[in-house]
């Protein structure tokens, strides 16, 4: 059983309306665990600062067990938003450097817009700077309950699955054309 280990940041990036956006995707994670029984560990993320603390709570034997790590997050090309950060996008490389070696062996999953809108050979860069099984997430900007919908098939094929070689192919055979509307990838 794969469990999930998921970071979420501010959606509405407004002022006037932040403190009442009540847009999460810890519902989806309440799904899955209540009707996959995949557990999770769910927190926000407003900083680097932060993003760094809870990313540090992998390397502890109680979260060895989560081999999925979710970053639900605004995104561009190569990188995931933390919203009023001075220094904004987080890059592949600073999420690398942040990460510190506790994404190894760990399937890395983007829920953002257009993080994976790159080259494979970037993706696999990051991939092999982090030592990450699989990095996946999507080259588009997304819709977010359409890409909800497909991270929960996605969250269910891995959960079952015996070889992760074989995700890519169950999931075009059965989601393709969800995937293709939302550039979903897997490397």
């Amino acid at each position: 059983m794969k469990k999930i280990f998921c970071l979420e940041t501010e959606w509405d990036l407004t002022k006037t309306k932040k403190m009442r956006d009540k847009t999460s995707i810890q519902p989806l994670l309440t799904f899955l665990e209540q009707t996959e029984k995949i557990e999770y560990v769910f927190r926000n993320v407003a900083s680097r600062t932060d993003l760094g603390y809870y990313l540090s709570h992998l390397k502890y034997k109680t979260y060895n067990d989560f081999q999925i790590v979710y970053f639900a997050f605004h995104g561009s090309s190569k990188a995931i938003d933390i919203p009023f950060e001075p220094n904004n996008p987080l890059t592949f490389d600073e999420l690398a450097e942040i990460s510190n070696g506790l994404l190894h062996d760990k399937i890395v999953h983007f829920g953002s817009c257009r993080t994976l809108n790159t080259s494979d050979q970037k993706i696999r860069e990051f991939k092999e700077s982090t030592g990450a099984k699989l990095v996946s997430g999507y080259t588009k900007t997304i819709d977010f309950v359409r890409s909800s919908i497909l991270d929960i098939a996605y969250f269910c094929e891995l959960d079952r699955a015996i070889n992760l070689g074989t995700i890519e192919n169950k999931m075009n055979k059965r989601y393709g054309e969800l995937m293709k509307d939302l550039g979903f990838k897997i490397i």
